[in-house]
């Protein structure tokens, strides 16, 4: 199996939208559950954003209705701010998305 991480911002730029997407059927998605963490790459703050959600088919398409990916970590713009970091050896901003799969046991 095998799983897509999807980053997709709001069209007025001010939510990120990531959510998990796998390659298979609607009975594939309930097999599993996805713990998203978006955190900043240093300790420098405590500050981050998590859910655990059920990840959706690849076929849906995300970014034309926003509405279609159903239940994603949805982080603020004033939030991912207080996230991000500056790292000069790269010249980027750059934040941490930790994705953590694992098998629906029930």
């Amino acid at each position: 199996v095998t799983f897509y991480v999807q980053t997709i911002a709001s069209p007025d730029r001010r939510f990120l939208f990531t959510f998990v997407q796998i390659e298979g059927s609607k009975s594939d998605c309930n097999k599993y559950w996805a713990r998203i963490t978006v955190q900043p790459v240093g300790n420098f703050t405590s500050s981050h954003a998590s859910v655990t959600l059920r990840p959706i088919t690849l076929d849906q398409h995300c970014r034309d209705d926003l509405q279609n990916i159903g239940v994603a970590l949805v982080t603020p713009e004033r939030l991912l701010a207080s996230m991000v970091q500056y790292d000069d050896k790269k010249g980027t901003y750059q934040y941490k998305v930790e994705v953590q799969m694992s098998l629906d046991n029930s």
